[in-house]
């Protein structure tokens, strides 16, 4: 059925139809009460809507097991129609995650460094920046998933392993 060079093999491989892929951010409004103590207040933002393409690539056959290995490429495109508004240029402030990050190990390994770091994380703690440079496609998509090389055995997928996934 999914012999190479069949239609119905180039109709699983390479999927016509797109998948819906939604994703929402949050903007920290209240940045500088967060940087004394208090918690954050959190706006929705979203969904910044996108068409998901998935393509199988790097296929091989293995017909001793009647299976095929594949790793799947995705390619997201933005719909504004289905975004109800929103561009990815909307501001946002959200946390300095590289800076959040050196904090908490900080706070983890060597806490009585704290009061060394402590300024420079309240000046530099939050960004400010729009959505698009907030990554709300490359960097978030390559956060949430990853690629995985797939199995196909009788109808029933099995995951390989998992890789990275570059679009």
């Amino acid at each position: 059925m999914l012999k190479p060079g069949s239609e119905i093999r180039e109709i699983w491989s390479n999927f016509p139809y797109p998948v819906d892929f939604k994703m929402y951010l949050f903007n920290v409004t209240n940045p500088d009460e967060v940087v004394q103590g208090q918690k954050p207040k959190l706006q929705e933002v979203g969904p910044f809507f996108y068409d998901e393409y998935k393509v199988k690539i790097d296929l091989i056959d293995r017909e001793d097991e009647d299976s095929v290995e594949y790793s799947i490429k995705a390619t997201l495109f933005f719909n504004p129609k289905k975004s109800h508004g929103l561009t990815g240029n909307e501001d946002m402030m959200v946390p300095h995650l590289m800076i959040l990050s050196m904090a908490l190990i900080t706070l983890k390994e060597k806490p009585a460094a704290m009061p060394i770091i402590g300024t420079y994380i309240q000046c530099h703690y939050f960004l400010s920046m729009s959505c698009i440079d907030c990554g709300h496609v490359s960097v978030m998509y390559r956060i949430g998933r990853l690629a995985r090389t797939i199995t196909m055995h009788a109808g029933r997928f099995k995951v390989e392993h998992e890789k990275d996934m570059f679009l």
